[in-house]
């Protein structure tokens, strides 16, 4: 499947978000457009060729289908109507052809409506037709408040939804309250991101029962002093980022390109009970600065100026829980934590630096797991 970012969700205009708490939405999980040469609305060889691949590996029988078929701007809007409505049954009967039931697909021609292109090489793009596959699912409304000192300082307030490998995004024009359609009974992970505030992340699987209608999210103010504990886990005793964490580092380099005056430093800690390791030449204090150097360079590349930050390691000292009784209160210890601090201080303090850096990337059997 192609990964797609839109959620439809057909909610009565006489009815409240906060009555209709669990619903049936409709996720969009693929798409395909076609396009056609001037004039033309029959579908070639080619088209078909490109259907019955697009269809393959689909359960066509638990889905819906959206036709939308378009023009170039040539010609008068009468006789573009027209076209775009026999570019939309052509689909339509191919789709029919192929054991579709009619009342599962909806269609649309909108002629040179949406004509953008002037230029004849690129009128192309306007002469096409788009299959939307939709499969209904159930969701609840996770819907509350961001949480902050300040609410009035909550701006540019955007949810990034992770489900399935699918990633849509929710804008929030003004005020601090949100509400997301949030599939059942599988993992979704929800990023909220606001200007000059840190991201914070929620892990969620949801029954029917949830109560999640009042929901507070705290979002931590990116004001020097503050700090936060990075959603990042990383493989046992090495540098490397689990692939499922990247995400939530990502939209940590887009909150700090978005308060681009904020600079912070990277804290790496480590689980080890027992007494401080002071000694950097120690493997166990190398793998906190290597840990924090991994985040530092991941933000450069995406495109935060190295000068904004400043990688440090701080070995076992600051452990959350000294003493845990289970994984998680361990797991809690391994950690990176984004501190706000001047700028002239990440500008003008050094990098901590630990030999055989690459070392924390090479993966060997049988290691101890900090």
């Amino acid at each position: 499947m192609r990964p797609i970012i839109l959620l439809v969700v057909f909610l009565s205009a006489s009815s409240s978000a906060k009555v209709l708490s669990q619903q049936d939405s409709l996720i969009l999980i693929d798409n395909l457009v076609i396009y056609y040469d001037s004039d033309q609305y029959e579908l070639s060889s080619t088209h078909d060729s490109l259907l019955m691949s697009f269809f393959e590996y689909q359960n066509t029988s638990e889905l819906e289908f959206y036709i939308d078929s378009y023009t170039d701007s040539d010609g008068n809007n009468d006789y573009n109507i027209n076209l775009s409505d026999r570019r939309k049954n052509a689909i339509v009967s191919w789709l029919k052809d192929h054991q579709i039931d009619d009342s599962r697909i909806r269609r649309k021609g909108h002629g040179e409506q949406f004509a953008l292109s002037k230029e004849e090489s690129t009128k192309i793009q306007d002469r096409r037709s788009e299959i939307k596959v939709f499969q209904r699912t159930p969701f609840k409304l996770f819907q509350g408040t961001i949480g902050t000192d300040d609410p009035e300082t909550v701006t540019g307030l955007e949810i990034n939804v992770f489900d399935s490998g699918i990633r849509r995004t929710i804008t929030i024009d003004s005020g601090a309250r949100f509400s997301v359609a949030v599939p059942l009974k599988r993992e979704v992970e929800l990023i909220f991101e606001a200007k000059n505030h840190f991201p914070e992340v929620r892990t969620l699987r949801l029954s029917a029962r949830a109560k999640v209608d009042d929901v507070k999210v705290p979002m931590v103010d990116m004001k020097e002093g503050n700090k936060v504990a990075l959603h990042v886990q990383f493989v046992g005793d090495k540098s490397i980022v689990l692939d499922r964490f990247k995400s939530s580092l990502t939209t940590l380099a887009s909150a700090l390109r978005k308060s681009d005056e904020i600079c912070i430093e990277l804290a790496g800690h480590i689980h080890q009970p027992g007494a401080v390791i002071d000694d950097p030449n120690i493997r166990s204090y190398g793998l906190s600065i290597a840990r924090s150097i991994e985040i530092h360079n991941y933000l450069v590349d995406e495109g935060i100026d190295a000068d904004r930050l400043l990688a440090r390691g701080y070995s076992n000292r600051f452990m959350i829980n000294p003493n845990p009784s289970n994984e998680a209160g361990a797991s809690a210890n391994r950690r990176v934590e984004a501190i706000v601090m001047s700028c002239d201080s990440t500008r003008l303090i050094s990098n901590d630096d630990v030999e055989n850096l690459e070392s924390y990337k090479l993966v060997i059997t049988n290691q101890i797991v900090r």
